[in-house]
C-alpha cells in the first residue's frame, strides 16, 4: 500500500489510507467511501465473501489481479500506457536494473506526470488583486491529444489533483515537491536543448531513453 502511494507523487492520495488492516476491523472495507488498505493473505477468503462494489484487489504475493472493474485499462490514455511500459521494459533490460528497481519505476511514474501535467506551472497567474488562480481549462486545451485532454478533464477533477494545485496557488507548499519542480526544470532545460518536441505522442521512446540517462547520472 505504501508503495503505491509513492508512485503517485508529486500528489498525494487524500482518502482513507490504512497500510495493513487489523482482522478485526475488516469490514471497513466495505464502506462506501475510496480507500486504498492492504490486509493479510490469510484475510482474502472473508473478503470474497463481503459485498464489495467497485474496487479492485490484488494479490501482491501471487502478483495477480484477484477482482476488477473492467475499466482499468482506460484510465491512463493508451499513449501514456505506451511511454510508461516502454520506459520500466528498458529498465528491465539494463544489466544493473536489478540494483536500483525500484528508483527506476518511480522515476519512470515521475517523468510520466511530468510530461502529462507539467505544464500546470505555465496556467497559475497573478490577478490585479495579487491573487493566484489556476486557469483549468486552459491547461486541459494545451494538450494536443484529444485523449491526454480527456484524462486531464478527469484527473483535474480528482481530490489530490485540487490539494497539489491549491497549495502552488496559495504558495503554501512546504516543500513537498521540491524534487518535482527540480526534475520539472531540467524537463524544461532539456526540451530547449534538442528544440520544442511534439508531444508525447512523438517522444515514446525518448520517454524511456531519457529516464536511463537520468538514472545513469544520478
Amino acid at each position: 500500500a505504501h508503495a503505491l502511494c509513492a508512485l503517485l507523487y508529486p500528489f498525494h492520495w487524500q482518502h482513507v489510507y490504512i497500510p495493513l488492516l487489523p482482522g478485526e476491523m475488516l469490514d471497513a472495507v466495505c464502506a462506501p467511501m475510496p480507500f486504498i488498505v492492504g490486509v493479510l493473505s490469510s484475510f482474502p477468503p472473508r473478503v470474497h465473501e463481503m459485498d464489495l462494489e467497485e474496487v479492485l484487489i490484488v494479490d501482491l504475493d501471487k502478483k495477480i489481479i484477484v477482482k476488477s472493474q473492467g475499466d482499468e485499462s482506460t484510465i491512463l490514455p493508451r499513449i501514456v500506457q505506451k511511454a510508461l511500459k516502454t520506459a520500466i521494459n528498458m529498465c528491465k533490460i539494463d544489466k544493473e536494473a536489478h540494483k536500483s528497481q525500484w528508483l527506476m519505476i518511480t522515476e519512470a511514474f515521475l517523468r510520466m506526470f511530468i510530461e502529462t501535467v507539467g505544464h500546470f506551472i505555465n496556467h497559475i497567474c497573478t490577478q490585479q488583486d495579487g491573487n493566484n488562480i489556476f486557469q483549468k481549462e486552459a491547461f486541459i486545451l494545451e494538450m494536443v491529444s484529444k485523449e491526454l485532454r480527456d484524462f486531464l478533464e478527469w484527473f483535474t477533477e480528482t481530490q489530490m489533483f485540487e490539494v497539489f494545485i491549491m497549495n502552488h496557488v496559495e504558495k503554501s507548499d512546504s516543500g513537498t515537491s521540491d524534487l518535482f519542480l527540480q526534475r520539472l526544470t531540467e524537463f524544461k532545460e532539456s526540451k530547449e536543448e534538442f528544440g520544442k518536441q511534439k508531444g508525447l505522442g512523438a517522444k515514446v521512446k525518448n520517454f524511456g531513453k531519457a529516464l536511463k540517462t537520468k538514472l545513469q547520472a544520478s
